[in-house]
């Protein structure tokens, strides 16, 4: 009998320790340099418009969780070190994250260490200082209990010469120009090295922000991601862009899992089984409802909207969600088919007189969309093709491209997206059409829109 208490007894101590971590507050400690620091909300908006990282990272916490961002202007890992470190590292507590990302300033000194002695100069070398300094925030986060991760450097917009599909050295922290392309001043390198020797865990911010730059391209990802004529800093898009992907990364390593989410990720419309809801074969708003996120300062909310029934009540009037069918139209069980209901012969490729078509309307203030997908199934047949168009221009003489001639599988959902970097403001419209032609006379082979997904951030 005693045992049997005893066992209840440590039972509910283990579950008690357990509700108590899960309870506790977790801190994320972020130190850094510019690309990651605060700016004051006030002061930098408009043409002077500049956001870190860092500074958008509470958009994503939650069960609690809470960031504290350290990260100063113009510091290298060498200066931070000497100037904040040291009375920082005393503020921390077990089961604190410290987010480590420098390298920018760390530069300065054409790859080269700078004196020891001199605790105000920057520059450190990839493999000397730089590891060194790196190390330092490392063993000290540990020695308190917490638990450090590190981050390489967000890229700078800066293409290798004309060619708009490689960034430069420099953009990527690697000064292979000054070191005869080698390796030898390459500091992301360094720093992942550094990780895999000390068994850190590392979220690898050139790679992604290299891959998202390259992406938008140059052109478009100064215009979005970063702060006007500047190729470094970011504006609040960028910033929140940014942090999204280390929380992405994250997520993937299992790291801070239950603190950590992504709401720019859910839908901003997300027209699930349409054959479900009331159908017209003329233009229609859709009534939505909206799941809002918001931070102090952060000037950016995301939304999610899903279709519903219910009245407009609470719904913001600047978000207009249209249907319209072209030489097409729902039968009684909200399938899609043409008009006559016989596909012809000899279709090869779309009818500019036959599309559905869905448009969005950001009526105030801004929407930055950057992925879009379209789930479409073939009903009854094989021969069911389509071609699926973005643009910003009614006449789709400028679109993108989701799917061109892709021949539909019977019966199974077929998924088409793309990644795009298109701004909606000014009541600027996106338009989705979706082109359907079957490829040879037929009657009873239907269409069905089973989901349209289109991504992005609202900024007010």
């Amino acid at each position: 009998m005693k045992r049997y208490f005893l066992q209840i007894g440590l039972v509910a101590i283990v579950l008690l320790v357990q509700v108590g971590i899960l309870n506790a507050q977790v801190r994320i400690l972020t130190i850094g340099d510019s690309t990651m620091a605060d700016y004051d909300v006030e002061k930098r908006t408009g043409e002077n418009e500049m956001r870190g990282w860092g500074q958008m990272l509470s958009l994503f916490l939650t069960n609690g969780a809470k960031s504290e961002n350290a990260a100063k202007n113009g510091r290298s890992s060498k200066s931070f070190y000497y100037e904040f470190w040291l009375e920082l590292r005393n503020t921390l507590k077990p089961g604190d994250y410290v987010f480590i990302q420098f390298g920018h300033n760390d530069e300065k000194n054409q790859g080269l260490d700078t004196d020891p002695a001199d605790t105000k100069e920057r520059g450190t070398a990839a493999w000397g200082q730089y590891q060194e300094y790196l190390t330092r925030y490392v063993s000290k986060s540990r020695e308190r209990g917490a638990i450090p991760v590190l981050l390489t450097p967000i890229v700078r917009c800066l293409p290798e010469d004309s060619d708009t599909t490689r960034l430069s050295g420099t953009g990527l922290h690697n000064l292979r120009e000054i070191a005869g392309n080698d390796s030898t001043m390459n500091y992301p390198m360094a720093m992942r090295a550094l990780a895999r020797k000390l068994n850190v865990p590392l979220v690898d911010m050139t790679a992604l922000t290299e891959k998202l730059v390259l992406e938008y391209g140059p052109v478009k990802a100064r215009r979005i991601i970063y702060a006007k004529n500047d190729n470094t800093h970011l504006k609040a898009k960028g910033g929140i862009l940014f942090a999204r992907l280390a929380v992405l990364d994250l997520l993937s390593k299992n790291i801070l899992s239950d603190y950590l989410s992504i709401p720019v990720d859910s839908v901003l419309f997300n027209t699930d089984r349409l054959s479900e809801l009331e159908k017209s074969q003329k233009e229609q708003t859709r009534h939505l409802k909206i799941q809002e996120y918001k931070s102090k300062g952060a000037e950016a909310a995301y939304l999610t909207y899903v279709p519903s029934l219910k009245s407009q009540n609470g719904i913001p009037s600047y978000i207009t969600v249209m249907e319209q069918l072209e030489g097409l139209k729902y039968t009684a069980d909200n399938k899609i088919i043409i008009d006559g209901e016989r596909w012809p012969d000899g279709d090869i490729d779309q009818n500019a007189n036959r599309y559905i078509q869905f448009s969005i309307k950001q009526g105030k203030g801004e929407l930055c969309v950057d992925s879009i997908g379209v789930q479409l199934k073939s009903l009854k047949g094989d021969g069911m093709y389509v071609t699926v168009l973005i643009s910003t221009d009614f006449s789709f003489s400028k679109a993108e491209t989701l799917a061109s001639m892709e021949k539909l599988p019977k019966d199974k959902i077929a998924y088409f997206d793309l990644k795009t970097c298109i701004e909606l403001k000014d009541d600027r419209i996106l338009y989705l059409r979706i082109y359907p032609w079957y490829s040879k006379a037929a009657s009873g082979k239907y269409l069905e829109v089973s989901k349209i997904s289109v991504n992005g951030l609202i900024l007010r």
